[in-house]
């Protein structure tokens, strides 16, 4: 099950990628993701989550781009 802190988080990706269509995968290491998890997703997912993260930012910031 998912932590509150987990939720919001992965709720500023979503906000942010609505807003702007793409998101740099290094901003989830600034303010406000680091609002919520200092260290960045690694603070809050384990490795293959983490790299879950970064491989679907990676696939919506392609789509929106072509």
């Amino acid at each position: 099950m998912a932590t509150r802190e987990q939720i919001e988080f992965i709720g500023l990706v979503v906000d942010h990628l609505m807003a702007q269509g793409v998101i740099e995968p290094g901003l989830l290491y600034e303010s406000p993701f680091t609002d919520v998890a200092p260290q960045g997703p690694v603070q809050l997912f384990d490795n293959a989550r983490t790299t879950r993260i970064f491989d679907v930012i990676e696939e919506i910031n392609r789509s929106a781009i072509a």
